[in-house]
């Protein structure tokens, strides 16, 4: 069997290459929403048309299905579109096949319109994602075209501009290369100031022309800042912390890990320094009450907690940039290897080790790192803090932290 991604272009009849044609004439059965089959329906002699269902349903739909299949596309299949989902499920299947047949997108035409070139753009998709996703993503003198969804709607996108107290122009792009497509331009420092209502079929372009700075412009909060489980201080304390997030070596626009999170200590600096997408992992329910109370106080916008054990939870989030492990239940060697598997090329891993059990399992895993030919760092930090001691003072030794680093090429 064959699956056939046929983009089709934009507008209200598809445009198809000669290939693509041939390939909707050979198949037996076509996929697609009302809108896009109605596109080909001078195309369709024999086949049998079947409305496109929801993507946890179409692999176990195409499943029952005989003889080759065209699923349509709008643009290009493979650039945000159903060819990669294709090709991920059964391309490499010994029963099927998956060939792509690429239009001219939505994208492109925008960029037409605007008479911008997409090299100069960035595209983001915000279809089923946060729109807090979209904030590490933004930078001041950006130019972004979004990929909108019925949540996510332009309106929506114009008052989380307005929310975050941005600054710039957004234009909305609707039914492009149809009849009654229509482009509209206001600045995104009011939300949608006209009322307009948008068709679900659009695009947004998003120019930004200023940005309020990341809370937190030095590093090392204050640990009484943080709220923290009653009688306890599961936290990573100040000094250690501006070590750890030294070497993590926050960047704009990446994604985190803390791994153990405690309250979120790390987590909130981190968010608040870079920016970026970090996800608090914590599976002891009254510390993530703590991250989430601490991301509030700190306004850590693109801090996401999740409250999960780890190793099971990393196959459902984003691969990491970077990632901190600062707590440990089961085998620190397990834990870190395990890890280290998700972490993207030219990431950065920093584990923190306290007890004994902990420094052997990190320092059995990151010799075999080593020796694997990866670049590996280790710190001890034994570090003092004044006490009183009657009247007077005395330098008290805190528990020695042993940090581990290893970076992916």
């Amino acid at each position: 069997m064959t699956i056939f991604a046929v983009g089709l272009g934009v507008g209200e009849q598809a445009e198809l290459s000669r290939d693509a044609k041939s390939a909707l004439a050979k198949a037996q059965h076509v996929i697609g929403s009302v809108r896009q089959l109605s596109m080909v329906e001078h195309h369709i002699d024999k086949q049998q048309c079947h409305l496109l269902p929801k993507f946890h349903e179409l692999e176990a739909f195409i499943g029952e299905l005989n003889g080759d299949i065209a699923v349509l596309a709008s643009g290009d299949p493979l650039f945000y579109g159903v060819g990669k989902w294709l090709r991920e499920h059964f391309a490499n299947s010994d029963n099927h096949s998956v060939q792509t047949y690429p239009a001219v997108s939505s994208l492109q035409i925008a960029c037409h319109r605007l008479g911008k070139s997409l090299q100069d753009l960035e595209v983001v998709s915000l279809h089923g994602r946060a729109m807090s996703d979209l904030l590490p993503l933004l930078k001041t003198d950006g130019e972004y075209l979004l990929l909108t969804d019925g949540i996510n709607t332009p309106e929506a996108i114009a008052n989380f501009i307005v929310n975050q107290k941005m600054d710039g122009e957004l234009s909305v792009l609707e039914r492009l290369g149809y009849p009654d497509e229509r482009i509209t331009h206001f600045s995104a420092k009011e939300p949608n100031p006209e009322g307009l209502l948008f068709n679900a079929l659009n695009i947004c372009y998003l120019k930004l022309t200023s940005m309020v700075p990341a809370k937190s412009v030095f590093l090392g909060l204050p640990d009484e800042a943080f709220i923290s489980e009653e009688g306890s201080r599961m936290m990573t304390k100040k000094a250690i912390r501006m070590n750890v997030l030294s070497l993590l070596d926050p960047k704009p626009s990446e994604i985190g890990w803390d791994v153990g999170a405690g309250i979120g200590s790390v987590s909130i600096e981190w968010a608040l320094l870079s920016n970026s997408a970090i996800y608090a992992i914590e599976s002891v329910g009254n510390r993530v009450e703590c991250i989430k109370a601490n991301k509030e106080k700190f306004e850590a916008a693109s801090l996401e907690v999740v409250q999960a054990t780890a190793p099971e939870i990393f196959h459902k989030l984003p691969a990491p940039n970077s990632l901190f492990i600062g707590g440990c239940d089961g085998s620190m060697y397990e834990m870190i290897l395990q890890a280290f598997q998700f972490l993207l090329p030219g990431g950065r891993m920093v584990v923190s080790a306290v007890t004994e059990e902990s420094k052997l399992g990190a320092f059995a895993c990151f010799n075999e790192l080593q020796q694997a030919g990866f670049d590996c760092e280790l710190f001890e930090l034994g570090v003092k803090q004044a006490r009183a001691l009657g009247k007077k003072t005395v330098m008290q030794p805190m528990l020695p932290v042993t940090l581990f680093k290893v970076s992916k090429p």
